[in-house]
């Protein structure tokens, strides 16, 4: 498959797919193997159509998302020899409905889905945990998984580092929750922690909880969905309770089928005014856009203007 396309926010998983990809293909007898990144689509598609005077390429193209030119660009540039290999990694799930990209995937290419799991999506992230674990050919119980995932956070950078730590401990042998409890720090302060010190306005928990997430290598893009969607969520909970909507229809609103989930949310934002929840979420749009755009932006300030409404 020469086309991979990797969508979706966890560079950490995508980055290791690209490893793994350049690793086949060196099992598979490749000499010589280079790899180049671009964020520009006509530059991956020249470097992707044109074969390589010494071995084989790997093309990187990094876009948050594709226009429909780009794809087009994409399209055309496919030789069908199978050379080179281009990867293309974007946040936007691709549009499936676009000629170009059905022409792409009916061609044979590789689609893989790396987004975040949000911090209470529990059981979605350590199912997600054990299938990691297993690539790994780590042998690891559910209950020592479980408590891996208490102390890492939905964190899969340090979660892998973690399963490999533990591995060449027990020599291989079955993780097990002692294993995890005298091995692994727990230190993992939560988004959702983080966004519970901003409803309140607590401005130096806010600040400790994020040097705390930024310390465990949290990307500043991860912390700004998560907390994002926190804060989204709250406001269509607190929209409810003023507009007397029946539970049913803010679960609906919410993505959310736990009514007992419901029920605590309410809780959280009874005291909160819609108003402030509006500004927040507007100061959240502003520090998302500026995360994506540069990668030295000082996301504190942020945070204690959000503090301060």
């Amino acid at each position: 498959m020469p086309i991979h396309i990797l969508y979706g926010e966890d560079e950490f998983l995508q980055t290791r797919h690209i490893e793994k990809i350049k690793n086949k293909l060196l099992s598979e007898g490749t000499q010589y193997l280079s790899t180049s990144n671009t964020s520009s689509t006509e530059a991956a598609a020249g470097q992707y159509s044109t074969l390589g005077l010494f071995g084989r390429k790997v093309v990187v193209l990094l876009q948050e998302k594709l226009s429909k030119e780009d794809w087009e660009t994409i399209n055309k540039s496919q030789t069908g020899d199978g050379q080179n290999i281009m990867v293309v990694r974007c946040v936007s799930n691709p549009d499936r409905r676009l000629k170009a990209v059905k022409n792409i995937l009916s061609s044979g290419a590789e689609i893989k889905e790396y987004t975040l799991i949000p911090e209470w999506q529990t059981k979605q992230f350590i199912d997600l945990a054990q299938k990691l674990a297993q690539e790994e050919n780590i042998d690891i119980d559910k209950e020592a998984m479980r408590a891996l995932v208490d102390k890492t956070g939905h964190n899969t950078s340090r979660l892998i580092s973690e399963l490999h730590k533990l591995d060449s401990y027990t020599s291989g042998r079955l993780i097990t929750k002692e294993a995890v409890d005298e091995l692994v720090e727990n230190n993992n302060n939560s988004c959702f922690q983080l966004a519970d010190a901003l409803l309140h306005g607590r401005t130096e928990n806010a600040v400790t909880i994020y040097r705390g997430l930024i310390e465990s290598n949290e990307h500043p893009v991860k912390i700004s969905a998560i907390i994002t969607t926190q804060f989204l969520t709250w406001l269509n909970v607190r929209a409810g309770i003023e507009e007397k909507c029946e539970d049913s229809k803010v679960l609906a609103l919410c993505s959310i089928t736990n009514s007992n989930r419901l029920y605590y949310l309410k809780k959280e934002v009874e005291q909160i005014k819609f108003a402030r929840l509006v500004k927040i979420i507007e100061i959240l749009a502003e520090l998302d856009l500026a995360v994506k755009s540069s990668a030295e932006i000082e996301i504190i300030p942020f945070l204690i203007k959000i503090c301060q409404l």
